[in-house]
């Protein structure tokens, strides 16, 4: 991986890449190897599901539920963040070199 490709690595694309790692060849996970596979409680996944951030099926009757592959990465890429912008900084807020003691003293030091 080069210098760039590493700066755009994400959150997502970890937590991608320890699932693939831990879980590689299956078709669906229950909430708790999601869970620790992409380090969250087994209690944030439940909740994603509740919520209908992450799809999941019921099978065995009810009884298990399980969150298809396509689904955990979907909803991994769903939470993708950018990184932050630095604030603008307006250019009538700075202070003007009277208004700064300390410097103009130091500058007459040299």
């Amino acid at each position: 991986m080069d210098q760039e490709d590493e700066d755009e690595v994400t959150g997502a694309d970890v937590g991608e890449e320890r699932l693939s790692r831990d879980l590689g060849g299956r078709l669906a996970y229950r909430p708790a190897e999601l869970a620790s596979s992409v380090g969250l409680s087994a209690k944030a996944v439940y909740r994603a599901i509740a919520r209908g951030e992450l799809g999941a099926v019921r099978v065995a009757n009810g009884r298990r539920l399980l969150i298809p592959v396509e689904c955990a990465r979907e909803w991994l890429a769903a939470e993708r963040v950018a990184p932050p912008g630095l604030p603008e900084i307006p250019a009538d807020s700075r202070r003007s070199d009277e208004a700064r003691p300390l410097r103009s003293a130091l500058a007459s030091l040299k």
